[in-house]
């Protein structure tokens, strides 16, 4: 599965929409059933393979429950639609982390950005890591493969944040993290097995 879309400059979408690959990459077909809008996040439950959810920037987050042949908005609680990272538990398919980057979307005025959780599929959200200023667009968040209850969390600048106790609690983990400039862009997290 690829998701595609732009939305640099801000404001302006092109190439939305996620296609698929039955066979490596060799031909790719369109997903229907999703709005037409950039998607930034894909994940796919490794418990349950049919279980995906992905998010649709300016909409929120949606869900499948056929391996993407279907798919219907999960967005109940979620302040903001402009939804941009998406992690999901490695053990629990119905446990998942959403964060919002509210200025790449359409939306009038600019909020902080935030880190929401779900422990029931998407049937509603709750926020568990609150934006402090405009910076904090969430740029990526991860779940530790080997224990779901680390957390991490980053930020359009140089904070990375971690939770060791599946998002109830949250410290700065980022010493030696260096801003550049007038912030950094902290764009991926990967654990070693």
């Amino acid at each position: 599965f690829a998701g595609t879309g732009t939305s640099r400059p801000r404001n302006v979408y092109e190439g939305t929409g996620m296609f698929y690959s039955a066979n490596g990459g060799e031909t790719w077909s369109e997903v229907q059933g999703l709005p037409e809008a950039p998607i930034p996040a894909i994940v796919i439950s490794p418990v349950d393979t049919k279980i995906m959810y992905t998010a649709v920037m300016g909409v929120g987050v949606y869900k499948s429950v056929d391996a993407g042949a279907s798919w219907s908005p999960a967005n109940d609680g979620l302040k903001d639609s402009c939804v941009y990272a998406l992690a999901i538990d490695p053990e629990d398919p119905n446990v998942l982390y959403a964060g919002t980057i509210s200025s790449y979307c359409k939306t009038p005025g600019r909020n902080p950005d935030n880190v929401y959780k779900t422990e029931n599929g998407g049937a509603n959200w709750e926020v568990v890591l609150e934006g402090e200023n405009f910076l904090d667009d969430v740029e990526t968040i991860a779940v530790d493969p080997s224990n779901p209850n680390n957390v991490y969390a980053t930020y359009h600048t140089e904070k990375v944040w971690f939770s060791p106790d599946a998002g109830s609690t949250w410290r700065l983990a980022n010493k030696g993290v260096i801003r550049h400039g007038s912030h950094l862009y902290l764009w991926a997290i990967t654990f070693d097995s």
